[in-house]
């Protein structure tokens, strides 16, 4: 029970690589549009996930999935975090997601800029809850419990 609480929030702190930061600092917290997940809206209309909806359409139940929208949204994903995050201490780590650019239909430099305090204090209070659970539990089991999770 406490594992499916916890465990998808934790995992990714535990899994963090220790190497030296990127130049480039790679969009994390994001998926592929239309990959892992996909909201087919009434009419047809395809989004990225269910959080989204079809407010930045990737295609429709006729044309398909429509690749070069959802590789121009990880662009502008990566152009965004590498104007943003060069200096964050938790570039690593943050969840930000695609819904955190959106305004409208759009995404917007601005609403990352906003959500950011959201994402460190979430972030914060994950590092917080993982610090304490390897302080007062047992750490075989907790290291045995996480290091089985594969991350996709």
């Amino acid at each position: 029970f406490l594992a499916g609480l916890f465990a998808s929030d934790l995992l990714k702190i535990y899994k963090m690589k220790n190497e030296q930061i990127p130049e480039i600092i790679p969009p994390v917290g994001i998926c592929s549009p239309g990959r892992r997940r996909l909201f087919v809206g009434i009419n047809g209309e395809l989004g990225p996930c269910e959080k989204i909806g079809y407010d930045l359409p990737i295609g429709s139940v006729q044309t398909g999935i429509n690749d070069h929208l959802g590789e121009g949204a990880i662009t502008i994903m990566s152009d965004y975090r590498n104007e943003l995050c060069v200096d964050c201490y938790i570039q690593r780590i943050c969840e930000s997601c695609w819904i955190s650019t959106l305004k409208g239909n759009s995404m917007s430099l601005d609403v990352f800029k906003n959500n950011c305090p959201t994402l460190k204090a979430d972030t914060l209070d994950k590092l917080s809850l993982f610090s304490s659970l390897t302080q007062v539990a047992d750490n075989d089991r907790i290291h045995s419990h996480l290091g089985a999770y594969k991350m996709i």
